[in-house]
């Protein structure tokens, strides 16, 4: 039997290898053995061609002057990102300092590691894959690239890339941008497309340094399916506000998605996502647990969530969006249908802008359309936190869709403080705008300033059931801290949606009502908020007034 098992392993021994690049290699004479390395990777690469083939790259500071291409199989191993340095000089639209690419959908079964890939803000991008399967980039820095650090797309017909995973880099100045007449657009630092299953996390991506370029973003329409990404650091610079100019700061932006998650990221910017639907899986998108915004409030005007295009089970939870001027943005351009929008559980905090000059410059949850033919049902608004700055010119805390003919909208346990008015039912006239079966129950209004009220301006909805709604300061533990204090009125006020809870009866609020522990008498942390996720069937269960 043992010696069975040595001649089944000898194939593996005998057909892959490891090649390797020193500074002290010779393309000519060297036959790429440790003591003989190579001095390219390119030349690595031409020998490095079988499955298992590992070319690896020993410390130093390298100059690739034309895009080098590895074959499925090979891994790239530098020593460490730090001191094994690609200075990319490699020019020309849409070419890459290295290239994983096949014609048709193909196993790579490959990664690439421990380098960094500087493009002097020229190369197009670091790395490029195409058509590829199970490859993974992980402990790498790229920086400077012309508009992209790292690409994965699929062009191939009816089929998607699975098995990728980005994780533990770090992206410096990576993605481009540029105006179109008075438009603004850019790249990002990471570009997906196409994927099925893929994992991105742990991931350092810092895009406000000297740019306005984007973190994660689609490529190619996007379409991808099941997508994790989670516990990155992602960071752009602001967007450009002036008159005439559209611009927009996004840490993550994609498009045609189903099964999508996003959650235990801090956004320095904003999340865009544009068409997501179910697909074959339980929804169409599950963002949570995420720091959304900036550390303090700007001068621009930035949203924390947007939504756009067509949606379908979408969860919005348990998230902390902060010191943007608009919590989160539905917005609607083409006649279509869109279900089941669940928002619990997120503090939208600090909204506004601190040019108080500016007009229209601070909301929580804002509706906006072009197209007055859609069909919205059941979007649920439970157990969230709207505070405005007290400073700028406020707009409303929550607006109720306004977006062609909604039905089931149900807001619950919220509270919402600070605004001109707490609650937005509105539309243009004569728009054919409806909404029907409302239910406003169970909120706690404070301090907006034109009304404790719903504000309705030519639209008054169907079938509504107002009630139980208090005006009453709700108590926070602090002016920063959303958490309630024992004696405030949002405790055991709130009705019971479906959320978890502690006491006799749901309190109003993002946060259940945990009393401080003790150890000898003196107060310790207030434990984290309650995240168990909700049970499927029940979001999904529409819940009527």
């Amino acid at each position: 039997m043992k010696k069975l098992i040595i001649i089944l392993l000898l194939p593996l021994q005998l057909f892959s290898a490891t090649i390797y690049v020193s500074t002290t290699g010779n393309d000519v004479t060297g036959t790429g053995v440790i003591g003989n390395p190579y001095a390219s990777l390119y030349k690595a690469s031409t020998i490095a061609k079988k499955a298992g083939d590992i070319i690896y790259i020993n410390r130093g500071t390298y100059t690739v002057a034309s895009s080098v291409s590895i074959s499925s199989g090979v891994s790239v191993q530098g020593a460490d990102s730090s001191n094994t340095i690609l200075n990319s000089t490699v020019s020309g639209r849409y070419i890459a300092t290295i290239n994983f690419s096949s014609r048709s959908l193909t196993n790579g079964n490959q990664s690439v590691s421990g380098l960094k890939i500087d493009g002097g803000l020229t190369t197009y991008a670091a790395i490029w894959s195409s058509k590829r399967n199970n490859m993974n980039i992980h402990g790498c820095t790229f920086k400077n690239m012309g508009s992209y650090g790292v690409i994965f797309d699929n062009t191939a017909s009816g089929v998607y890339s699975t098995g990728n995973e980005v994780y533990n880099n770090q992206f410096q100045n990576c993605a481009g941008d540029f105006f179109t007449g008075r438009n603004h657009f850019a790249y990002g630092a990471l570009a997906i497309s196409k994927q099925s299953g893929m994992r991105i996390h742990g991931n350092l991506i810092n895009e406000d340094l000297g740019r306005k370029g984007y973190g994660i973003k689609f490529s190619q329409n996007g379409d991808n399916r099941g997508l994790k990404i989670y516990s990155n650091t992602i960071i752009t610079a602001k967007n450009i506000d002036l008159p005439g100019i559209s611009s927009w700061s996004f840490g993550i932006e994609l498009w045609y998605e189903n099964g999508l998650e996003i959650y235990k990221n801090r956004v320095h910017g904003s999340v865009d996502i544009n068409t997501v639907t179910k697909g074959a899986y339980a929804f169409g998108a599950d963002i949570y647990d995420n720091i959304i915004g900036r550390d303090v409030l700007g001068a621009t005007v930035e949203t924390g969530i947007t939504l756009e295009g067509k949606w379908d089970d979408v969860h919005i939870r348990n998230n902390q969006v902060k010191n943007v001027s608009v919590g989160m943005t539905i917005n609607k351009t083409l006649s279509d249908t869109m279900r089941n929008l669940y928002i619990y559980r997120n503090t939208f905090t600090n909204l506004g802008i601190v040019e108080k000059t500016r007009k229209y410059a601070c909301w929580g949850i804002r509706f906006t359309s072009s197209c007055f033919t859609n069909v919205v049902d059941n979007v649920q608004i439970l157990n969230n936190v709207f505070s405005a700055n007290l400073s700028c010119t406020r707009m409303w805390g929550i607006q109720l869709p306004n977006q062609g003919h909604s039905t089931n909208v149900i807001v619950r346990n919220n509270i919402i403080q600070g605004f001109r008015w707490p609650i937005y039912c509105s539309t243009d006239a004569g728009s054919g705008v409806t909404i029907d079966t409302l239910s406003v129950e169970n909120n706690i209004y404070y301090n907006n300033y034109l009304a404790n009220a719903i504000e309705y301006t030519n639209l008054a909805p169907r079938h509504s059931i107002i009630q139980n709604n208090s005006i009453t300061n709700p108590l926070f533990v602090s002016a920063s801290e959303y958490r309630l204090q024992s004696r405030s009125a949002a405790r055991n006020a709130g009705l019971n949606v479906g959320l978890p809870y502690k006491g006799a009866s749901p309190d109003i609020g993002a946060f259940d009502f945990d009393p401080p522990a003790s150890v000898n008498g003196n107060r310790i942390r207030i434990k984290p908020r309650y995240n168990k996720r909700l049970p499927i069937s029940i979001p999904h269960k529409r819940v009527k007034p």
